[in-house]
Formats: C-alpha cells, sequence, structure tokens
C-alpha cells in the first residue's frame, strides 16, 4: 500500500484521511472558549510519530496561530472543534469530538486561532500535555520531527552532471528511532544544489521478492526547490514507520542500495 508524506510548509498537499474536517462555532462551552483549527500533513501511520515537545507561535494574515505537530485524531470526526482555558499564566488546549468517531485514527500536524491574548501566554498545554510556545522550531527539534532531512552540499558541479552521481553508490544506513519510526540514511545522492527540505515530499512503496524472501523499499521524491544551474552531492535521510525497519533494499532514483547490515546479501 502506497504511502504519502508531505513536508511543505506552504500549500501543502493533504492526504486523504484529512476527512478531519473540522466544523465550530465560537461561543463558550463548559467555562471554555470554542476555536477552530485545521488540519495537514495527515498519514495513517499513527504508531509512528516522532516525540514532540515544542508547538510553534506565528501570525497569518494578521491573526495568530498555533502548530502543533503529529498529534493522534480519529480520522473522521464529525463537528470536532478545539477549547482552550486559563488556569493562571497556562494556556490549556484541548481537542473535543462532539461526534461519534470513526473506527481508525491517523496523525496529522494540528493549526490552531487563537487571540492575541493566548499568543501571550506564558505556559502552554495540549491535551494536558505540556509544550514549549516557541516563535521557531529548536534544531533539535527539527531534527526529530522533519520526515526528510539533507546534509550540507558534499560536492558540486554543473547541471549536466545531474544524472550521473559525482561519486559510486554506497550502503545505506538504517537507524531505530523511538516512537516505533526508522530513519534511512542514503548517501551521495545528486539533486539540486538549491534543494530545500521544507519543498520536498515523498511517497514510498515496497515490493516483495518470495523467493528471495526479501523486501525493497522504493521512495519517489518530489522536489518542488526552485531549480539552480548546478547540482550537489547530499546524504538523504528519510523517517518512516517500521516497514521501513524490515527492509532489505531501498530504490531512490532509479538506484537500489544495500544496507549496511544485509551488506554480505
Amino acid at each position: 500500500m502506497k504511502k504519502f508524506h508531505s513536508f511543505m510548509v506552504a500549500g501543502a498537499i493533504m492526504v486523504a484521511m484529512t476527512a478531519c474536517n473540522n466544523e465550530s462555532g465560537n461561543g463558550p462551552s463548559n467555562g471554555r472558549t470554542v476555536s477552530d483549527f485545521e488540519t495537514k500533513n495527515c498519514d495513517g501511520d499513527f504508531n509512528s510519530r516522532p516525540k514532540i515537545s515544542e508547538a510553534l507561535l506565528f501570525q497569518e494574515d494578521g491573526s495568530y496561530k498555533i502548530e502543533i505537530k503529529s498529534q493522534k485524531l480519529f480520522c473522521y470526526s464529525k463537528g470536532s472543534h478545539s477549547e482552550w482555558e486559563w488556569s493562571g499564566d497556562t494556556l490549556n488546549l484541548y481537542t473535543v469530538n462532539d461526534g461519534i468517531p470513526a473506527d481508525c485514527m491517523s496523525v496529522c500536524d494540528l493549526v490552531f486561532d487563537v487571540g492575541e491574548k493566548e499568543a501571550a501566554a506564558k505556559a502552554f498545554t495540549f491535551n494536558n500535555d505540556p509544550f514549549k510556545l516557541v516563535t521557531e522550531y529548536s534544531q533539535e527539534e527539527k531534527e526529530r520531527t522533519s520526515w526528510f532531512t539533507i546534509s550540507t552540499c558534499k560536492d558540486h558541479s554543473h547541471d549536466d552532471g545531474l544524472t550521473n552521481s559525482l561519486y559510486e553508490p554506497g550502503l545505506a544506513q538504517k537507524t531505530e528511532l523511538e516512537g516505533n519510526m526508522y530513519q534511512i540514511t542514503i548517501p551521495n545522492v545528486t539533486g539540486n544544489c538549491g534543494m530545500d527540505p521544507d519543498q520536498v515530499s515523498f511517497t514510498y512503496d515496497y515490493k516483495l521478492d518470495l523467493v528471495a524472501k526479501t523486501m525493497t523499499l522504493i521512495i519517489d521524491l518530489q522536489d518542488s526547490s526552485p531549480q539552480a544551474n548546478c547540482v550537489c552531492n547530499f546524504d538523504m535521510s528519510f523517517k518512516g514507520p517500521n516497514v521501513f525497519g524490515r527492509a532489505d533494499y531501498v530504490t531512490l532514483l532509479g538506484i537500489t542500495y544495500r544496507f549496511a547490515d544485509n551488506a554480505g546479501n
């Protein structure tokens, strides 16, 4: 079954599972303030998600918003909305399901509308879990929550070298992470030297060889970064669910790599 991850901040493509379309009114509910929220970058693998410690406060179209990444949500819940209340200087934010939830869940990035007072909160919790409210994610949080990352440019050439790797293909690396996730790193992949990880998405699929009893993970990369007149070699890293950990090989841009722990096969 093909899976999809999207990492574009602007104009993000929503996965079909974002049927969590939220409708709410404005007014008191049990002494709380009712607000709308949006979902993006949803994925059905709710067992695989990074640990989140920061929530992003930003302004868009003159209003304040809070983004919380990788949160569990019923994949369809009619009438979902958010509510907030104060405990001293702490802003407490909750998601509320008014309807009957479906018997499935997904993981989504959630974006909440808040007012100027809420944007000035000294402390912040979401569904009773504490988060640090930041105006820019820390480098540690970016590394923990990004599905796709690249190294700095290791070498570069003119555009005519795009189809020829500057290095011989090496062994891919596979690392087990917390949250039932894995990271795959493929070395020396040639790409646009202006590649911006925030403008890159990827889909993945896999195929089984029943004779050899092996599985090959197939990654399809989509790069929407502005094209520069040069290419670079990067180490590219992809995070995904435990199917990443079961793969014996990985194919990217037409090249198949063995994993280091499978080099003898």
